[in-house]
């Protein structure tokens, strides 16, 4: 499923506060599977982050800090109890390699 970063953003947003997860491959090419809060630039020290036009931020509840990926590294969110897969190109790798 090809997406934008405006649609992940409401996807996100459908959550309303609500703790949602999700996964997605880092630059490293390693897989981050998170836990995580909508992205709220009041909560921030510096108000908003630097993030490029591909880029989307939350707060991860694991990490228990800020954190960012590229829309198109998403592999899968779980919002209200519904699941989004995304980019089956890294599905697909992650199958062979898992």
């Amino acid at each position: 499923m090809d997406v934008t970063k405006s649609q992940v953003q409401e996807l996100i947003k459908s959550a309303k506060g609500k703790v949602f997860s999700g996964m997605y491959v880092k630059k490293d090419g390693s897989l981050r599977t998170f836990n995580g809060k909508e992205f709220l630039s009041k909560e921030l020290a510096g108000g908003e982050p630097n993030l490029s036009d591909d880029q989307v931020a939350y707060f991860d509840l694991n990490a228990n800090g800020w954190r960012s990926f590229k829309v198109d590294s998403l592999v899968e969110l779980n919002i209200n109890k519904e699941k989004y897969l995304f980019n089956e190109k890294w599905k697909d790798n992650l199958m062979d390699n898992g």
